[in-house]
């Protein structure tokens, strides 16, 4: 039914994908869009538990309310060797289930982001049968596909299968000559079988059945497509010309069981090297002719896929182009990847290794999924150029935030990873903490910085000094994690991405509201948190603390030295080796920053000195790691600091840095906090340094030294005077231009600035000016700026900046054609 309102109004093409709970045994999986809700559970009700329609939506970011949507009973059973067995429950499908990546429930998460979610629940057991199923969603913004499918060890048996769907009286069912209808009023989902399934009614239930197919150590079984809207149908109406520009060889196909046209790109024949200039600039690039001869609009999902351990996969920045111009068009790209194999239990002892035919292994491998949903008008031709950019955009290096999966590894979850270029993982995030175990921010690597893990090569892996968290609450005895999370990949590439989270604690207690950006640089990886804590209660606590760095469950660091100061000096210098316990740092909430370093350098006596386990952490570790506060209001129990309450302690053997509540034990309802928190990856060494930074090379005396961590971050404190338009925030540099102009003078800021200036009529015609000249720092053409569409129907334009001498005048504007 719809619960939303009378009327849609809002048409976003998003969707969202959460885990509502914080438990290692989670039982629900939800998908959101602007069309409807659905809710799948994996214990009991196996299958679709709710589905409804949303009928309108005012706010863009809201979770819907479940319990108002009509429960579903869903019920899968096979028919092996003439008997009828229902589907009895799920198995775990993890080989050593108490590790903390696994997680206990039961679901795989394969693609995640705006357009496309796509999950599946392993193992479904029948009785004592050999047999094992699968149940999968793949959501589209208007649309979704059920897939029940079996799978056999050994042998092969002829098998049926059924899915029955029991809904409430509030719907309306009807068989159609194509398939089946389900209402509510106006509000109707088209249900079509795919591939030999039969789609049919009986009383209030809709049945999928497939009869008489084998069943083999391959995945098989049945497939049926819900439409939310007649709309949805005409997919396969638009007519697709193309022609690749890079790599020759791309297959245009549609499936018909996603209702999605997919661009299958070839591999190259192989990897890129970014040691040579030349192959920095590389982009796949398909020049498309879509022609809608229908007198409706049409949503058209496409995807562009590409395959092999030869693709330069772990960043890639998609976009869509004007066909004509090539000006980025700000029509979103979900990036959604993987590179990870499961090793063969024979030859690995890993607790994620599995046999050769272990069905875990399906979707595993090394892929990329890049999906966008483009709006095509009746009775048009649009043209339009998929462009991908991996390791440069222009002339500097692109920048990614995306979902990664992790089938093959062996965790299932939400995960997150941002890519400076595409020769490493530069940070990783598990904002869905269902695990309970793992780190909100997990892996951090420096970039430009050759390390051990690359053996010591440019364009290569560097070691991994990560783990960090949001938020610690604790109250008698237990950990209250932070839950229900939408993810809002508002902007995923190539030059400043933005990531956008809405979560809560599991009893309710705390709301949180996050945005991550990540711009381009030349030198040093700089983070921006900014994010605040609402309660919505009154109650007590144990331990409340905003931040921490590094994470008591997820810390893989040998820093011995600890420096802090703020915007004007160093204040102190501090020792974590033996003796130390606990230390409050004192502050002015002035640009407070705290810099961990110290690691012992693999030729020294104090690296003889630790034993083989920190000897192996201390020789993969080659950054700093650098925070800075650049803005902190805390309100508790009736009063405001604008400085953090800092404590550094020790924590088992971490030393662990907390920005801790002032609260005193108590909250109270209405009380708030909001930060802005930087974090700076710092190379240890400058010979392990390649990057192009003239403040680095200047500087390379002073490496590893608080007397650089100050310097770097008085340098990133960036600000901006408006000479036309309007200044929205400093971190990241945000402006709103005044009909068709932002033009403002940056102070500060090292080597390059990435501003986002909002306001824009038009993706078209826009002129780029630094101190009144034009500048150009593309390399193929309209290669080094973003743009964003924005609900209200305008452009944000992102470039990056170079403010070499810290002081100079930029110019965005939009020309008349």
């Amino acid at each position: 039914m719809c619960f939303l309102g009378e009327e849609f109004m809002l048409e976003k093409n998003y969707s969202y994908l959460y885990n509502p709970l914080a438990m290692l045994r989670n039982p629900y999986m939800r998908v959101q869009t602007e069309k409807y809700a659905l809710e799948t559970c994996s214990e009991s009700n196996i299958g679709i538990s709710a589905l409804g329609f949303i009928c309108s939506r005012a706010e863009q970011f809201e979770r819907i309310d479940f319990s108002k949507i009509p429960a579903v009973q869903s019920l899968v059973t096979v028919v092996a060797d003439g008997k009828k067995i229902p589907c009895s429950g799920t198995a775990p499908c993890y080989t050593a289930p108490q590790w903390y990546w696994s997680a206990l429930n039961q679901y795989r998460i394969i693609e995640a982001g705006r357009f496309v979610n796509k999950f599946d629940m392993m193992y479904l057991c029948f009785g004592e049968s050999a047999l094992r199923g699968r149940f999968e969603i793949f959501s589209l913004p208007d649309s979704f596909t059920v897939t029940v499918d079996c799978i056999v060890a050994k042998g092969e048996s002829m098998c049926d299968l059924q899915y029955e769907m029991r809904v409430p009286d509030a719907y309306t069912l009807r068989n159609t000559s194509e398939g089946a209808e389900l209402s509510v009023g106006a509000k109707v989902f088209y249900i079509r079988g795919n591939d030999d399934t039969l789609v049919h009614i009986k009383e209030n239930s809709l049945i999928f059945s497939r009869t008489q197919f084998t069943v083999g150590s391959h995945f098989a079984g049945l497939s049926a497509t819900f439409y939310a809207g007649r709309r949805a149908l005409d997919r396969h109406k638009v007519e697709i010309g193309y022609q690749d520009l890079y790599p020759q060889g791309t297959k245009l196909h549609y499936d018909p069981r996603y209702g999605v046209y997919e661009f299958i790109l070839p591999e190259e024949k192989q990897c890129f090297d970014y040691n040579n200039p030349a192959e920095r600039n590389i982009y796949d690039r398909i020049l498309m002719d879509i022609v809608n001869p229908s007198n409706a609009d049409i949503l058209l999902p496409l995807c562009f896929r590409k395959d092999g351990f030869n693709v330069s996969i772990t960043g890639m920045s998609p976009m869509i182009r004007d066909g004509e111009t090539g000006e980025p068009t700000g029509e979103s790209v979900q990036i959604t990847k993987d590179w990870h194999i499961h090793p063969d239990n024979k030859e690995c002892a890993e607790w994620f290794a599995c046999d050769e035919k272990d069905p875990r292994r399906l979707y595993e491998g090394k892929w990329s999924r890049f999906y966008t949903v483009l709006k095509i008008p009746a009775k048009s031709n649009v043209r339009r150029e998929y462009t991908c950019a991996y390791e440069n955009w222009g002339k500097y290096c692109a920048v990614s935030h995306a979902q990664l999966s992790l089938i093959g590894w062996g965790g299932y979850h939400i995960w997150e990873q941002t890519a400076f270029g595409s020769h490493g993982e530069t940070i990783c995030y598990q904002m869905d903490e269902s695990s309970q175990c793992g780190s909100m921010i997990a892996d951090i690597r420096p970039l430009y910085t050759v390390g051990n893990y690359g053996q010591r090569k440019k364009y290569e892996w560097s070691g991994n000094v990560g783990g960090g968290e949001f938020l610690r609450y604790e109250r008698d005895g237990k950990r209250f994690e932070l839950c229900d999370v939408f993810v809002d990949f508002f902007a995923q590439s190539p030059v400043l991405a933005e990531t956008r989270y809405r979560m809560r604690t599991e009893d309710e207690k705390i709301s949180c509201s996050l945005t991550v950006n990540e711009g381009r640089t030349t030198d040093a990886v700089s983070i921006i948190f900014n994010y605040r804590f609402d309660f919505n209660d009154n109650f007590s606590y144990d331990k409340l603390e905003y931040f921490n760095f590094p994470s008591v469950r997820y810390a893989r660091k040998m820093f011995e030295l600890f420096a802090y100061g703020n915007g004007k000096k160093i204040t102190d210098t501090i020792s974590l080796k033996n003796g130390f316990r606990r230390a409050t740092l004192p502050n002015d909430g002035n640009n407070v920053w705290f810099f961990f370093y110290g690691v012992p350098d693999r030729n020294s006596s104090a690296f003889q000195n630790l034993n083989a386990q920190e000897q192996a952490l201390a020789s993969d570790q080659n950054a700093n790691v650098l925070l800075t506060v650049r803005r902190y209001a805390e309100c508790v129990n009736g009063h405001t600091y604008y400085e953090p309450n800092v404590v550094l302690h020790k924590e088992g053997e971490r030393c662990i840095l907390s920005l801790a509540s002032r609260g005193k034990g108590r909250i109270s309802k209405g009380n708030f906090v909001e930060l802005c928190l930087e974090l700076t990856v710092l190379p240890q060494k400058y010979e392990d340094f390649y990057g192009q930074s003239f403040d680095f090379d200047s500087q390379r005396e002073k490496f590893n030294t608080p007397e650089f961590a100050y310097r770097i971050s008085t340098l990133n404190a960036v600000t901006a005077e408006m000479a036309r338009g309007t200044l929205i925030g400093n971190y990241p540099l945000i402006v709103r231009a005044d009909e068709g102009e932002a033009t403002f003078r940056i102070k500060g800021g090292r080597g390059l600035v990435n501003v986002r200036a909002e306001g824009f009529a038009d993706y078209r015609n826009l002129l780029f000016l630094k101190n009144g000249k034009p500048f150009d720092d593309g390399v193929h053409g309209a290669d080094f700026w973003q743009v964003n569409r924005l609900e209200d129907g305008t452009y944000a334009v992102s470039v990056s900046l170079d403010n070499s001498g810290g002081d100079n005048l930029f110019t965005i504007v939009s020309q008349k054609p």
